[in-house]
């Protein structure tokens, strides 16, 4: 037998650590991680509480009385810093919210505790393209959508009414030369990875770009688009 039957509580190993606990309460029991020889990684704080049972990407949240924080594998704060809320880490971030004089702001913390988001958006919406374009972000501020990246650079300027990213990456789609629908004054249009407008918005409706075309609505009438705003509807 490699780990003795000696907790109340057990979880499965994720990333070399395991939760458990010697306490059979429901309502807070007093956590520890063990590692694959049993032996002790750390034991939680009993002022904290765990938000997971698993680690993911070498963090796992706690709630404090300060909040929401990061512990790594050694038991050790991330940046000592607390929030309202926090998503997992995923691709190497993970979004947070402060609240400050009853307003919420979002950003996404990097696994070395910066903001590599800084926390200045009514919301963060992370994107399928992640992994295609590098990490994306769409941003709400004073209430307009735009999109920036993880050093902050904006890519699409936060002054429309929506900016729309598809469930899927467009290597999947295959998006015609990366196009991101965007909409203004109740109508949709493109720009493309640089954020720079390459469709103007004058279409009710919108759909993907698949094999090199975009199935819109102008003026009632259903027709098709290609990647340089060039439209076909039928007479």
């Amino acid at each position: 037998m490699l780990i003795p039957f000696q907790y109340a509580q057990v979880n499965d190993f994720r990333e070399g650590l395991a939760s458990v606990s010697m306490d059979f309460s429901t309502l807070n029991p007093r956590w520890q991680f063990i590692n694959r020889q049993g032996e002790t990684a750390f034991i939680l704080s009993d002022r904290h509480q765990l938000v997971d049972l698993h680690f993911q990407e070498g963090f796992v949240r706690i709630r404090t009385p300060e909040g929401i924080a990061f512990l790594n594998t050694k038991g050790e704060l991330l940046g000592q810093i607390y929030f309202k809320d926090a998503d997992p880490f995923a691709n190497g971030l993970a979004r947070v919210t402060y609240e400050e004089n009853g307003k919420r702001r979002m950003g996404c913390l990097d696994n070395r505790g910066r903001l590599a988001v800084p926390a200045i958006y009514e919301f963060v919406s992370p994107s399928a393209y992640a992994t295609y374009w590098g990490a994306l972000y769409k941003v709400q501020k004073d209430g307009r959508w735009g999109v920036v990246d993880t050093r902050h650079k904006e890519i699409i300027p936060a002054e429309f009414e929506d900016v729309y990213f598809p469930p899927f990456p467009p290597a999947t789609l295959g998006l015609a030369d990366d196009r991101l629908a965007v909409k203004k004054d109740g109508k949709w249009g493109f720009v493309n990875r640089r954020g720079k407008l390459v469709i103007a918005p004058k279409y009710e409706q919108i759909y993907d770009f698949i094999d090199g075309y975009a199935r819109v609505q102008y003026q009632g009438q259903w027709g098709y688009i290609d990647a340089k705003g060039t439209a076909y509807f039928e007479d």
